[in-house]
């Protein structure tokens, strides 16, 4: 399904980076955070087997809230 302006509403779609570049998106937060910018979260995977990423982003999907990740840097 293609990603529309009205689908980004939906609470089922996840706005969270995940990246393996952990030294960028630190930079991009705290960029950011300086000038008072929001961001909905970014999530930062140590590299581990595709397998390993998505059993940790699982976790993190069942515990915590789109509103509890905004401006938030998480690591897995």
């Amino acid at each position: 399904k293609p990603v529309t302006r009205s689908s980004l509403n939906s609470p089922l779609v996840i706005r969270w980076p995940l990246t393996h570049n952990r030294t960028d998106f630190e930079a991009l937060a705290t960029a950011w955070f300086a000038v008072g910018r929001n961001h909905g979260g970014i999530v930062i995977a140590v590299r581990r087997s595709p397998y390993e990423i998505v059993r940790r982003l699982a976790l993190v999907l069942n515990e915590v809230t789109a509103d509890e990740m905004v401006n938030q840097v998480l690591y897995i």
